[in-house]
């Protein structure tokens, strides 16, 4: 059977020589989904990203969304669509489902969240509320964390065999990962409408 992949969003996927891999990085608002052996990354501050998986039939993916909800009307793209979670967690679920797994089997792995800034309030504590709250409503099992804090974290998620590890960015990545942040959500309002590392 061929590999299933699906990816939707700013997903780079490279050979990694050392590793003898397909890895693949994931910008904000992206969502990848495989059955292969790929090793999933991305940087997060105040965003979230959900790794959801099926243990039994090895399919997995990562989404990446910056803020909750979608405060008006979206055209029918998914690329604007992903960049929220309501969204993104539909997506991701719904894809790793149609790849082949099975919903009463699903396990998920939550990260990000950190308080990056002040301005416009707290985002990271949002969209943690939003990412906790929207596995209870689904009834989807939690089965790690690692959210909150002031730190950003790179993440490297494996789906095949459910490993996670985050790396804490150094405080002086931090500037400027606000202003990414910052700088995206504002081209969101614009867009048109027509360290130590842990394992999870």
């Amino acid at each position: 059977m061929p590999p299933r992949i699906f990816q939707v969003g700013a997903c780079e996927r490279y050979y990694n020589n050392r590793r003898r891999r397909w890895c693949v990085t994931l910008g904000t608002g992206a969502c990848y989904v495989t059955d292969e052996d790929d090793v999933l990354t991305t940087v997060l501050g105040s965003c979230i990203a959900a790794c959801v998986r099926d243990p039994l039939r090895g399919v997995g993916g990562m989404n990446h969304f910056l803020l909750p909800f979608v405060e008006r009307a979206l055209p029918d793209q998914a690329e604007l669509a992903t960049r929220y979670g309501v969204h993104a967690m539909e997506l991701l679920v719904n894809e790793v489902m149609k790849a082949g797994g099975r919903r009463s089997d699903l396990e998920v792995k939550l990260f990000g969240g950190a308080s990056l800034t002040a301005r416009r309030g707290d985002s990271g504590r949002r969209n943690i509320e939003f990412a906790y709250d929207y596995l209870k409503t689904e009834g989807l099992r939690l089965v790690s964390s690692d959210v909150g804090d002031v730190t950003p974290r790179r993440l490297e998620f494996h789906p095949r065999s459910g490993r996670a590890r985050v790396l804490r960015l150094e405080a002086v990545r931090v500037p400027s990962l606000t202003e990414q942040e910052l700088r995206f959500r504002r081209d969101l309002e614009r867009a048109p409408i027509d360290g130590d590392v842990e394992l999870f």
